[in-house]
């Protein structure tokens, strides 16, 4: 079954009983948001930063560290109580998604928003904007003179 990172947490929640996105230290929450990172992490390939924002996108505060914490502490989770890997067996994956390709398209859409923002507040490149087409071969050639003038005067 290829289920999505949302689909896997509501099953827990219902299998189990709980919120797993509740603002709670209680032990059986951790343990099943354990579970979830194990999965997330194990079984869909998905990334730290990824698994943080899944959970910081369902309203639960959530950190890389805490992420890979989470999934470092499941392994004693599921010896103490055994209903995890009884839980954990209901989940079998294909591995035909791709989250590392969800996290390039996350990391190039912040790039580009990045980039608009600092080109959009420059004050020197919304002026070479209205240039008309048809003037551009000018302005350029108006500012590499502008330019060089600035070097001469510095070398003067």
């Amino acid at each position: 079954m290829n289920l999505k990172p949302i689909q896997i947490a509501k099953k827990i929640n219902k299998l189990a009983n709980i919120n797993l996105f509740a603002d709670t230290r209680k032990e059986e929450i951790i343990i099943h948001r354990s579970l979830l990172t194990f999965i997330l992490r194990s079984k869909l390939k998905m990334r730290w930063i990824a698994i943080a924002l899944f959970y910081n996108s369902q309203g639960k505060s959530m950190d890389h560290a805490n992420a890979m914490n989470s999934y470092k502490q499941y392994a004693g989770y599921k010896k103490k109580h055994k209903k995890l890997a009884k839980l954990e067996k209901l989940f079998t994956f294909k591995s035909d998604l791709i989250y590392d390709e969800i996290n390039e398209i996350h990391y190039l859409k912040n790039k580009v928003s990045r980039l608009e923002n600092k080109f959009t507040k420059n004050p020197l490149i919304q002026a070479v904007k209205k240039i008309p087409k048809e003037k551009q071969k000018e302005a350029a050639e108006r500012i590499e003179l502008l330019i060089q003038s600035w070097s001469w005067k510095q070398k003067a």
